[in-house]
């Protein structure tokens, strides 16, 4: 039996199989609140995070909806499934997928994938699975640069500086427009970063070895305690784990970095027009942000795909 059960067990002068019993009675109940509290974001306000910040707005304004990355979680699993189980960092760990919106809120959880999976892989598969992460026209998540910039989901500009430790010590000034583009994205799509710090840094149980239950209970506990950081969310703004991430560019110690990877090109199903469309949006809030005119980078991808033969 696990150590924290036995630690349980000896607290609540209890046997460690009813401490097991009820650890899985509590977990399977969170899950059962999860389509209450982990639910799409709006998709009409803008945040005040964005909002109330002249470096974000009006740049990334009504059209974004909130922010997915990836991050490992430990865990046990019998040797024969050690290989699909290593992380990248060589750790036994589960892989779990999050959105969340603007005020700290997951919106979106995927527990349960191998340690060894890729984020660029899982995205692809959660969409073409119509699964509840769904966006409407116009709108979209901001991502890392392990994902394509296609309709929905707006990456960064790829061989650019653009993670936020990136950005510290005295060569912090961005020099051109992609970079200054990378540096105000980076703060965005952090608060994704900032969700999955104050969710780690409030259960042990998903810092640490997690006792050796069954891979799907693994999963749940991960969803439950999504909820439970949700419910803390809504009803204590002024919580202490909260505040300790508060800064918009909370920088997570390096057990708390979230899964990113080097850039995969996606095989998606979205057409060119598509794919040009999210490309130009990206372009005009970097002009916008560098102060040049939108029309003359339009202009350019025009006169590319012309070139390339494909129909603007």
């Amino acid at each position: 039996m696990h150590e924290r059960h036995q630690n349980s067990a000896e607290r609540f002068q209890r046997s460690p199989e009813t401490i097991s019993r009820h650890v899985h009675i509590v977990v399977e109940a969170l899950c059962r609140m999860a389509p209450d509290y982990i639910r799409p974001p709006y998709f009409n306000k803008v945040p005040d995070f964005v909002q109330n910040n002249a470096q974000l707005f009006p740049y990334f304004k009504a059209n974004r909806v909130g922010a997915i990355d990836g991050t490992i979680i430990p865990a046990w699993v019998p040797s024969r499934k050690h290989g699909t189980y290593r992380s990248r960092k060589g750790t036994l760990a589960q892989n779990v997928m999050a959105a969340c919106d603007f005020n700290l809120n997951f919106t979106f959880v995927l527990a349960g994938w191998k340690g060894s999976a890729n984020d660029s892989r899982k995205l692809p598969h959660i969409v073409s699975a119509n699964q509840t992460l769904v966006t409407t026209p116009g709108k979209y998540y901001v991502v890392d640069s392990g994902y394509a910039n296609f309709p929905g989901f707006l990456s960064p500009y790829h061989g650019e500086r653009y993670h936020l430790p990136e950005w510290v010590g005295s060569n912090s000034n961005p020099s051109t427009m992609k970079e200054l583009f990378n540096r105000r994205h980076a703060t965005v799509r952090n608060i994704i970063e900032r969700c999955f710090g104050s969710l780690k840094k409030r259960f042990a149980i998903i810092k640490g070895l997690m006792p050796n239950y069954k891979l799907l209970m693994k999963a749940d506990i991960v969803i439950a305690c999504c909820v439970i950081h949700n419910f803390v969310r809504k009803h204590c703004m002024a919580d202490d784990i909260f505040q300790s991430v508060a800064d918009p560019d909370y920088i997570p110690p390096p057990e708390e970095e979230g899964t990113s990877t080097q850039p995969i090109r996606r095989q998606m199903n979205n057409t060119n027009d598509g794919i040009w469309e999210q490309s130009c949006l990206r372009d005009s809030i970097a002009a916008s942000l560098w102060g040049v005119g939108t029309v003359h980078v339009r202009s350019i991808h025009a006169s590319v795909l012309a070139f390339s033969g494909q129909v603007v």
